[in-house]
C-alpha cells in the first residue's frame, strides 16, 4: 500500500503542470474476485480453484476534456490469487488452502461516455500491466516460486456510472481482467508435470474524483453563444 500511497501524492504533485491535459484525478476502492486454472500437462488436467476476495485500491486519471470519448489510467494495488480444498491421507479430512498474489496494476483505457445532466454511465476498454510485489499461500511452493512470472500482461474491460455535482464526481465501476501471460508455464520433467497458471478477476469498486477544469458560468455560455451568432 506503501506503493499506492507514492503514487497518488506524484500524482497530486504533478497535477498543477498538466492542467490542460489531465480533466480530472481521483481514487477508489474495493475488492477483487480472483481465481486460477492450474492446467498439469503431463496428465492433461485442469483443476479451476475456489474464487477468493481480496484488496483493490488505485489512483485514476483522466485525460482531455471531451463529451464522449476519453483516455483514462488507473495505477494501484490489486490481490489475485484462489482457494483450494483438499482432502488429506488416509483419513480424509478436509483442509482449505489460499493463495494470494498482491500486484502493482498499470491500465490505460478507453472511456466511452453518455453524460447526462448529473449522470454519466460509461464503459472502459484497454491494456493492462500487472508487476507482483509479493504472495503469501498455505501452500508450500518455494520450490516453484522461482518460476512465477513477475509481469503479467492483459486487457480490463469494465463499465460504471458516475454522480458529477459541480467538479466532484462519485462513480461505481466493475471491471473483468483478463490476462494474455501466465502466471507460471514450467515444462514436464521426468515424473515431474509441467504447469500451466492464468489469473481470472473481477473488481468492484467505488471512488472519487475531482475535476480541474471548472464548469462554464452562464455569462461565459452566453458570449460564446452571441459569438457564435456573429
Amino acid at each position: 500500500m506503501k506503493h499506492l500511497l507514492s503514487t497518488i501524492i506524484f500524482i497530486f504533485a504533478i497535477t498543477p503542470m498538466n492542467s490542460q491535459i489531465i480533466n480530472s484525478i481521483g481514487i477508489k476502492g474495493g475488492a477483487s474476485f480472483a481465481n486460477q486454472l492450474w492446467f498439469y500437462k503431463s496428465t492433461n488436467y485442469t483443476a479451476a480453484r475456489q474464487y477468493k476476495t481480496g484488496m483493490y485500491g488505485a489512483a485514476t486519471i483522466d485525460f482531455f476534456k471531451a463529451t464522449y470519448l476519453n483516455l483514462t489510467a488507473d495505477v494501484g494495488f490489486c490481490q489475485k490469487g484462489n482457494k483450494e480444498t483438499g482432502v488429506l491421507l488416509p483419513d480424509k479430512t478436509t483442509t482449505n488452502y489460499t493463495t494470494t498474489f498482491n500486484y502493482i496494476t498499470l491500465s490505460p483505457m478507453l472511456k466511452i461516455k453518455y453524460p447526462f445532466k448529473h449522470i454519466i454511465p460509461y464503459g472502459l476498454l484497454g491494456l493492462r500491466c500487472d508487476y507482483q510485489l509479493s504472495y503469501t499461500s498455505t501452500h508450500d511452493y518455494s520450490s516453484i516460486e522461482s518460476d512465477f512470472h513477475k509481469v503479467i500482461f492483459g486487457m480490463s474491460s469494465g463499465a460504471g456510472v458516475e454522480y458529477k455535482l459541480k467538479n466532484i464526481g462519485i462513480n461505481v465501476e466493475f471491471q473483468y481482467h483478463y490476462d494474455f501471460s501466465k502466471v507460471m508455464d514450467t515444462h514436464t520433467d521426468g515424473i515431474v508435470s509441467g504447469i500451466l497458471v492464468y489469473n481470472n478477476a473481477y473488481i468492484i469498486s467505488a471512488g472519487v474524483k475531482y475535476y480541474l477544469h471548472k464548469k462554464e458560468s452562464k455569462t461565459d455560455a452566453l458570449k460564446t453563444a452571441a459569438v457564435s451568432g456573429l
